[in-house]
């Protein structure tokens, strides 16, 4: 995209969060999970004020996940074995897998977070959307 988009130009934002909401107006999720998943979840930065500000919108407690704190060991190597048996070659050797399937997967509300760099998620991201996928194009239900 360099050839078509020139690079962006830094700026500095601070974000600012607006006071505390009163415990009346905060939302009820209905018994609903919610779980956020970031790739940065430091207080001190834009994003993790964001994140703070989004957590204390609700009445009960929401499970926010940093991707960093996932037992990754890599990112999808296209082997193609997930075309064949709809597992990856990554299984049962990182945590990744079974972090998807019994966190991601079973959470009602699913929220993606991410810090954005000149117009891309980082490469934590790229990663973690990468290794989703082996399931391929397969339509079923988690049961």
């Amino acid at each position: 995209t360099s050839r078509h988009y020139a690079p962006l130009i830094r700026r500095e934002f601070k974000y600012t969060p607006d006071k505390v909401i009163e415990d009346s107006k905060k939302i009820n999720t209905n018994g609903k999970s919610v779980l956020v998943v970031s790739d940065e979840t430091s207080e001190n930065t834009n994003l993790g004020k964001m994140l703070k500000r989004f957590r204390d919108s609700f009445s009960s407690e929401i499970k926010i996940i940093n991707l960093s704190d996932i037992d990754i060991k890599g990112g999808c190597i296209s082997c193609l074995q997930c075309g064949y048996d709809h597992k990856c070659s990554y299984l049962g050797k990182d945590g990744f897998i079974e972090f998807w399937e019994n966190i991601v997967v079973t959470s009602d509300i699913l929220v993606f977070a991410g810090v954005i760099k000149d117009r891309y998620l980082s490469a934590q991201w790229k990663m973690a959307l990468d290794r989703a996928f082996y399931m391929t194009h397969t339509s079923y239900s988690y049961s």
